[in-house]
């Protein structure tokens, strides 16, 4: 009798110390709910007339100048994307060959001199049923895409919604000018988009998707709330620890929070980070050819497959809204 009380008392032991837990799933009515970020971008990073007497101008033979005579009618259209495919060679995404050093990367900068702008988008735009103008977006840039344009940024004012339907949430109108765009850029025609929580950075690389235009395409969304348990019963994070954050100003998001370890272990171990990421720091290859540096952004990113580069802390969020 004694043995069987103690095999009962080690199997309650046991089962206590498994913290095993349910899952609760929980359908709640909500008369208003928040509207998420949008977030989208030309599929085409830069556009031809920016192109004109910039460095990725063949016709400006030399640097020092600004070729203000020239139209763009007299530039060689073939030629102009031969160049441009010398210095941001295609791959299968669409944009850069893996580790090309051969000529400096685009910058932020160059992004937004030679990408499009919001007004070189945006038709028409509705809110709810009223008018919104490109004031109503913020820009930022992204190394796939070039300047990407957010609507509904504002933490401290997000905007809400009270019933479905296109009257009552974001319409937009967008002009895709297919003239404008270098074919060695991309591989097609188009806007990629993103919805994501107010507050935090979009990636619409990873969690966007594509748009064709020509077409009238209506996106429906549900908001999902996930609560998730801390220790002892499993691992997230509220996001105010320091997770060595590379973009400022965002609230935390697993995306981001990789991105930046990732970024983060480049910097450390090879003095620069890889192209994709535009974070204000310095890009590997971005004045001369460095197979120094290619290796080492190979080892940074084979130590991250591995589970060896200490990113396994970047934990999915305590309460996430998707």
């Amino acid at each position: 009798a004694t043995g069987i009380l103690f095999y009962q008392i080690a199997l309650l032991v046991n089962q206590y110390l498994g913290f095993d837990y349910q899952v609760d799933v929980q359908f709640n009515f909500n008369k208003e709910l928040s509207f998420p970020s949008v977030t989208f971008c030309n599929l085409a990073p830069m556009q031809r007339r920016a192109l004109e007497c910039s460095r990725f101008d063949p016709n400006r033979t030399d640097p020092n100048s600004l070729c203000q005579n020239l139209t763009l009618s007299e530039l060689n259209s073939k030629t102009l994307e031969d160049n441009v495919l010398g210095l941001l060679a295609q791959t299968g995404s669409g944009l850069y060959k893996k580790y090309n050093f051969d000529q400096p990367y685009p910058t932020r900068e160059e992004f937004v001199r030679y990408g499009f702008s919001i007004e070189d988008i945006l038709i028409r735009c509705s809110w709810r049923g009223q008018a919104c103008t490109a004031r109503n977006f913020s820009t930022s840039q992204n190394s796939f895409y070039g300047n990407c344009f957010s609507f509904n940024i504002d933490k401290g004012n997000p905007r809400k919604t009270s019933q479905p339907g296109p009257n009552f949430g974001l319409t937009l109108e967008l002009l895709v000018d297919p003239d404008q765009e270098v074919g060695q850029l991309s591989t097609s025609s188009g806007v990629r988009m993103a919805l994501h929580q107010v507050g935090t950075k979009a990636f619409p690389e990873e969690d966007g998707f594509s748009l064709s235009p020509g077409f009238s395409t209506s996106i429906g969304v549900r908001q999902l709330q996930v609560n998730r348990l801390g220790q002892p019963y499993g691992n997230c994070t509220d996001g105010t620890a320091n997770w060595n954050s590379l973009y400022p100003g965002y609230d935390y998001t697993r995306t981001a929070c990789v991105k930046s370890c990732l970024a983060t272990a480049m910097l450390l171990e090879c003095g620069c980070v890889k192209w994709t990421f535009l974070v204000g720091k310095p890009l590997c290859g971005s004045q001369t050819v460095n197979s120094t540096q290619a290796s080492c952004i190979d080892r940074i990113e084979q130590s991250y497959l591995e589970n060896s580069l200490k990113c396994n802390s970047c934990y999915n969020p305590c309460v996430d809204k998707v």
